[in-house]
């Protein structure tokens, strides 16, 4: 009993010691619940709304400019900011490629994912970024959802 309390005590403080702190979202409207907060490139659509058929990005195959926006807060340079984002509806696609990336003096890109899910990934944010942008490949008929970007904090 005692050996059990010890190992139970242990692993309460490393997760402790590996737990990690977001700060606040540098998107706007990243679940789509509105119109606003996006420009719209080619082949993207909006539809506003906090239901399970509402408040999506929708991307059109045969398009591939971004959706993209400003940052909602200033993006620290050499930050590392959590990026995450939902994917449904690619099956029917014929090349379900997508990825993020933050503009600033250099770029920042998450790794080219393929296909549905949801995706997470820590980038180090470049100076002075001014744009957030979600691509999607010519061949990616997909939907869009949930995207956040928040820095890991200490």
């Amino acid at each position: 009993m005692k050996h059990l309390l010890a190992v139970a005590l242990f692993l309460a403080a490393l997760k402790s010691a590996n737990a990690q702190t977001l700060g606040p979202d540098v998107v706007q409207n990243g679940g789509f619940d509105t119109g606003s907060g996006w420009s719209l490139g080619n082949g993207w659509q909006i539809t506003p709304g906090p239901t399970a058929e509402t408040g999506l990005a929708f991307h059109n195959e045969g398009a591939s400019s971004a959706l993209s926006q400003s940052p909602a807060v200033p993006m620290t340079a050499g930050a590392v900011y959590r990026v995450t984002y939902t994917v449904t509806n690619a099956a029917t696609s014929s090349n379900p490629l997508h990825w993020l990336r933050l503009r600033g003096s250099t770029p920042a890109i998450t790794p080219l994912s393929y296909g549905a899910g949801p995706f997470s990934f820590d980038v180090t944010a470049p100076a002075s970024v001014h744009t957030i942008s979600v691509h999607a490949s010519y061949g990616c008929a997909c939907v869009l959802d949930n995207v956040s970007i928040r820095e890991i904090q200490p």
